[in-house]
């Protein structure tokens, strides 16, 4: 196993002793940000590089991750993603226009919570040095080889395969498709459910789901964004019976069928009087 650079200093007046380093001692040794991240979901790593020339990396447990922050860019500091680990310590993971898909990415493929800083709050960058390169950032199962006795996985899979075929997407769909609904589907349904009712289940699921569906598709495409209006009919005991697309312009299959496949998994509050038929749009947007 490669150590960590800056892992353990002596203790004062105990020769041949050794201590962990506080983070404010191991934040003098290094550099203000490292020459790399990366978040190995697949090994439960967070392996950071802190010179370009260092032959180690620094290897943390993913599950030490306390949280992702977002600094936004204020007064000549830039957009900042940084890495908050559970001693406290704060390592910035990239800066500038990749910060807003990275900062979908990183929190939805390793499980770790992410909070948006209120501005000109949390930056490590100093002010006037926005242009200067970040640190080369990735996350994923990256299959790099990195590996650290005993540390906990962290990262999700996506949602499961729903236990029968519900989902309807076109395989050649393409932006501005306008997929069809089941040709079986007729009628209101005749039942009744509040709207906030439907609006907790998908809010519950966006925030479970739906933004792991979409920073799969932000790693095909960083600029991928746009509406995608959905259809789904709750059965009389809360099931969701079929879900299928009625307009695109997110211009992602993959993305499409990650979120249909999590509607089916979805229950709600048994509708009043019969099923309800349900059409709902989301957005997508990486700003």
């Amino acid at each position: 196993m490669l150590l960590p650079a800056v892992l353990l200093v002596l203790a004062v007046g105990l020769p041949g002793a050794a201590r962990a380093a506080t983070p404010a001692e191991a934040a003098a040794e290094r550099p203000a940000w490292p020459d790399a991240v990366h978040v190995d979901t697949g090994a439960g790593v967070v392996a950071i590089r802190w010179r370009p020339d260092d032959a180690d990396w620094d290897l943390r447990p993913l599950a030490r991750v306390a949280r992702f922050e977002r600094a936004h860019p204020w007064e000549g500091r830039p957009d900042e993603l940084i890495v908050v680990f559970d001693d406290g310590d704060r390592v910035l993971a990239c800066t500038g226009e990749e910060v807003g898909s990275q900062a979908i990415l990183a929190p939805a493929l390793s499980g770790r919570p992410f909070v948006d800083l209120p501005p000109g709050e949390g930056h490590l960058v100093p002010a006037g040095l926005s242009a200067v390169p970040g640190p080369d950032f990735a996350v994923g199962a990256l299959d790099e080889g990195f590996a650290l006795t005993a540390a906990a996985p962290g990262g999700g899979a996506g949602p499961g395969e729903p236990g029968r075929p519900i989902v309807v997407v076109p395989d050649d769909a393409t932006e501005a498709a306008g997929f069809p609904p089941p040709p079986d589907l007729s009628g209101d349904g005749g039942g009744t459910l509040p709207r906030s009712a439907i609006e907790r289940v998908i809010r519950e699921a966006q925030a479970a789901g739906f933004r792991r569906c979409y920073a799969r598709g932000l790693q095909r495409n960083p600029n991928l964004g746009g509406k995608l209006d959905v259809g789904f009919v709750i059965e009389p005991d809360g099931r969701v019976e079929r879900a299928w697309v009625e307009r695109s312009t997110l211009g992602d299959p993959e993305v499409a069928r990650c979120v249909l496949d999590l509607l089916a998994q979805q229950r709600f509050r048994a509708p009043e009087g019969g099923s309800v038929i349900v059409h709902y749009p989301l957005r997508f947007s990486a700003d």
